[in-house]
């Protein structure tokens, strides 16, 4: 069949997969193309150890990673997986955050809560947000807990896990 080009710029007679290789760039495409592309990933998997929090003022977990955005309008898609649990067997009470460099942009209250008769109430096993960091320069996340309440100690177990507690980050083009 062959190809035809009308006066309205529109194209019969091509088939799917009728253009060689290079022939469109993604130069080429509307910007709507482009929309939600992932464009760069990174992943951390946090110390080999275990880390112990009981501060009562925000402190890092150990789950942090740095991506440089490709452009000012992308997004990052946050994603922090964990399974913290509480050392000891008394009542007590932790909150989480995300940040970027140093600005909270994810809370949550409680990520891990256990009663005085033992008994768990949360524990959080993800957290995700979208964040606009609207820049091209390099942004650091980090996941950060601290101790509401309570005297036992919330334990990030890092150690022995295969894949274990980690950060994602997805730049996704906007």
């Amino acid at each position: 069949m062959a190809i035809t080009i009308n006066g309205t710029g529109s194209i019969t007679g091509l088939t799917a997969g009728g253009l060689p290789d290079g022939s469109i760039v993604e130069a080429d495409l509307a910007s709507s193309v482009k929309l939600g592309k992932v464009l760069n990933a990174v992943v951390d998997y946090g110390p080999n150890s275990a880390t112990n929090i009981t501060s009562t003022s925000f402190v890092d977990t150990g789950l942090e990673a740095t991506i440089t955005p490709s452009s000012t309008s992308s997004k990052i898609l946050v994603t922090v997986c964990f399974c913290p649990y509480i050392g000891g067997t008394g009542q007590a009470r932790f909150e989480g955050q995300i940040v970027r460099d140093s600005t909270q942009i994810f809370y949550a209250d409680p990520i891990a809560f256990r009663e005085s008769s033992g008994q768990y109430k949360a524990a959080y096993g993800s957290m995700q947000v979208l964040d606009s960091p609207s820049t091209t320069s390099s942004v650091t996340y980090k996941f950060q807990a601290l101790q509401q309440s309570g005297t036992d100690e919330l334990v990030m177990s890092f150690s022995g896990w295969t894949n274990g507690p980690s950060i994602t980050l997805l730049e996704i083009a906007s």
